[in-house]
């Protein structure tokens, strides 16, 4: 499942979608008595289950409705309290609460993270906050498969063992997606706060935003309202994992399945195991705007 947050010049659209793979924009010159039939019209062509919309424009909500099932075998409908895997939209959340350390003069972004984590290798002592922070840092990444989302290992202290062995990038030169610097900016969080990562961003960014359906948790969590997850994409003879073909996923073009493998270790939570629902997103959109969390130059900083 891959929600999706847009944020064009004066519009904003939030998009929750209930299935792994496939995402979909609004085209914001429809009216918006016309979204129904759009939304509509996209999720029987992409076989999308269910989802959540709304619409922002000139700090205006404008529309918002929900869509199909959260649950195809419940025949549960979607709500706009359903909550979804926000997938890598975590990071979002995870740069905020830097930003608020940062704010407090606690970190600056061009300090190394070695500075803050000396357990951490020498050899990455070039690195910094902002390094990671806008996936410069050269580190290598703690997953091995991007669809599966394969992680080296579950156990910190065995992964950085092992990722203290690899290689690392040319830092600062561009940007590579990766997780491992999300998973040390938590660490970062942590100490710098002396709380643990999910603590803190309950108490200093999700209450203050009124994100209240916003939690932690992969497949293995028990979600209140959480939608079932499901995918376009082809699967193993095994059923093990989606099938990577010569020239990437395999789609399928006329079934889903039931994607039941979204499961992803504690270390990762920073870059991709928060859930919340589309509400939660109106009202970080919201809190956001009115500058209760950080000043417009942090949030400046960080579109940068």
């Amino acid at each position: 499942m891959k929600p999706i947050l847009l944020t064009p010049t004066r519009t904003k659209v939030a998009v929750a979608f209930l299935t792994f793979l496939t995402c979909t924009a609004l085209s914001l010159h429809a009216r918006a008595d016309n979204i129904d039939d759009f939304v509509k019209a996209e999720m029987a062509k992409k076989r999308i289950p269910g989802m959540s919309v709304a619409v922002i424009q000139n700090n205006q909500v404008i529309k918002e409705s929900a869509y199909g099932v959260a649950s195809i075998e419940l025949n549960v409908p979607a709500t706009l309290d359903t909550s979804y895997s926000l997938a890598s939209m975590t990071k979002i959340f995870t740069t905020t609460a830097v930003m608020l350390l940062v704010q407090e003069g606690k970190i600056t972004l061009d300090e190394s993270i070695t500075k803050v984590l000396p357990e951490l290798p020498a050899k990455w002592s070039h690195i910094t906050i902002r390094n990671c922070l806008s996936h410069t840092s050269g580190l290598p990444d703690e997953i091995t498969d991007d669809v599966n989302v394969t992680p080296i290992s579950g156990d910190p202290d065995v992964l950085f063992k092992i990722l203290a062995k690899k290689p690392v990038g040319k830092i600062g030169e561009k940007s590579v997606y990766n997780q491992t610097g999300f998973t040390i900016l938590g660490m970062i969080i942590e100490k710098v706060s002396g709380m643990p990562y999910e603590e803190f961003m309950k108490a200093h960014v999700f209450k203050p935003a009124n994100m209240a359906n916003a939690a932690y948790g992969d497949g293995w969590a028990v979600i209140p309202g959480r939608s079932d997850l499901y995918t376009a994409l082809e699967i193993t003879k095994d059923h093990g994992k989606l099938l990577m073909g010569a020239q990437g996923p395999e789609v399928m073009q006329n079934k889903i399945y039931h994607y039941g493998s979204k499961y992803m270790p504690t270390l990762m939570a920073p870059a991709g195991l928060l859930n919340g629902s589309i509400r939660d997103l109106l009202n970080w959109e919201e809190t956001m705007a009115d500058g209760a969390l950080l000043t417009a130059a942090s949030q400046k900083e960080m579109v940068t």
